[in-house]
């Protein structure tokens, strides 16, 4: 064996897949423990979309009170993600936003334990039923997913109160709830590509659709690895998560719609 200690050779190596052959030895950058505080809130389209386009925060209408710096202006969060129905037209987005604050060990003493709050899922039974009406009857998947928002979508209040919840980084990003037959895809864009991206599949999912599915975008930082999708300074990642569901006369198949998302986002040159 020869040691080559290159790192543009080792970035090279490296895929977005946190994989990299047969591990021979880990190094591990650690750093203190850190509470996660998360926020959901309803606003303006136009707002969230801006947001996704520049992430200035600094300069945005949306605020939150507790989070702001000395000048009165919004902080960047650690996690921003945009919530999206395609078949809507409403005027808001449900948004979540998420900041670093320092470990308390009282955390669950005095904020109560995040884990239920986040526990939330679409029942088994409902999702055999969305798979159902998608293949016989797809003109009603866009009123069933508007029916199902408050289901699908992260709560901004809990029995009339807003709950914004504290944790580990382990329970604020909780497993996925999602059991039986879902699908979920993601693209990685320039985020200033975001708005434009969104419009494209959105525009692909109501005409060549309907497909039982709901959009989201988040962000995340450029990785140093050559191969990483994560490759611009920051990537907006346009997620498409459903229910699996089975071609008809009338339904697109996941296989065709995949395929047609990569060739629309490819002929507007995203």
């Amino acid at each position: 064996a020869k040691i080559i200690r290159n790192d543009g050779l080792f970035n090279a190596a490296l895929v977005g897949l946190g994989s990299f052959g047969f591990i021979h030895g880990v190094v591990i950058e650690a750093e203190d423990q850190y509470l996660l505080q998360r926020y959901v809130r309803k606003i303006k389209k136009e707002t969230a979309l801006k947001l996704a386009e520049t992430l200035d925060f600094e300069h945005s209408k949306f605020k939150i009170p507790t989070e702001l710096d000395a000048n009165g202006n919004g902080k960047r969060p650690y996690h921003y993600k945009v919530f999206i129905n395609p078949y809507g037209n409403e005027s808001e987005y449900v948004i979540e936003a998420i900041y670093k604050k320092p470990f308390d060990p009282l955390y669950k003493e005095k904020y109560g334990d995040p884990i239920p709050f986040m526990k939330e899922f679409i029942y088994r039974d409902l999702i055999y039923l969305l798979i159902k009406i998608s293949e016989r009857f797809p003109k009603a998947i866009p009123k069933f997913i508007k029916a199902l928002n408050k289901t699908i979508l992260p709560e901004e209040k809990k029995g009339g109160v807003k709950k914004d919840i504290i944790g580990r980084l382990s329970e604020i990003f909780w497993d996925a709830g999602y059991q039986g037959r879902a699908f979920a895809c993601s693209f990685g864009v320039d985020h200033r590509d975001s708005k434009r991206a969104l419009e494209i599949l959105t525009k692909l999912t109501r005409d060549e659709g309907p497909v039982p599915g709901i959009f989201a975008m988040r962000f995340v930082k450029k990785s140093e690895g050559l191969l990483a999708f994560s490759r611009f300074p920051y990537t907006c990642m346009v997620e498409i998560d459903g229910i699996q569901w089975k071609k008809s006369r009338k339904l697109i198949s996941l296989k065709e719609y995949a395929t047609r998302m990569i060739e629309v986002l490819k002929a507007a040159n995203i």
